[in-house]
């Protein structure tokens, strides 16, 4: 099996309670500054960087279609093209028996390091795992979109986030609880 995991770290965000934008991937480029905490995704064992301001604003968009696809069905088959200037990235995923399996090809990631990523190109491992490290990052932009009290027009872009977040039933390794504080 393959590592993947997703570490959301605790970005800063700006409050915009007199801001409305139209759609969720504004909200996300508003309320998020530059130069904050990124959010790490682990492909199997290489840190790639997702900037929440810039990577994740383009990102959104794809991130919800791939997750229900997951969630809806047994077995399938997706392709995302990640389309971030420093995350770009193409994913051929198939799942099946509750296993996912990723081929992936890297174009650009930040710190460039591609061939690395195209080196370690396939993952595969338990489909819920997967879904669970989602988790806490769909959880990291909804929060911090109430935190912010932006104002998002197209309110069922951020509805239908909250309850992709709630469909998934735990959290990833990094967040095994809800709690800030774990006793080990």
């Amino acid at each position: 099996m393959s590592y993947f995991a997703i570490q959301v770290g605790n970005p800063l965000v700006k409050s915009t309670k007199q801001e409305q934008v139209e759609y969720l991937y504004q909200a996300i480029k508003t309320i998020f500054p530059d130069d904050s905490e990124n959010a790490y995704l682990l492909w199997n064992l290489v840190p790639v960087r997702i900037d929440y301001k810039y990577d994740l604003y383009v990102l959104i968009d794809d991130i919800p279609p791939l997750l229900n696809a997951l969630l809806n069905s047994e077995r399938g088959s997706h392709r995302v093209g990640w389309g971030s200037n420093s995350f770009n990235a193409e994913w051929n995923i198939e799942w099946a028996d509750g296993i996912i399996k990723i081929a992936s090809h890297w174009h650009s990631v930040a710190g460039a390091y591609e061939a690395l990523l195209n080196s370690r190109s396939q993952l595969e491992m338990e489909k819920d795992l997967f879904l669970s490290e989602w988790k806490a990052l769909l959880r990291k932009i909804i929060e911090a979109i109430d935190f912010s009290e932006i104002t998002i027009v197209n309110q069922a872009e951020l509805d239908s986030l909250r309850r992709l977040e709630s469909a998934i039933p735990k959290l990833g390794r990094f967040y095994i609880s809800s709690s800030s504080l774990i006793q080990l």
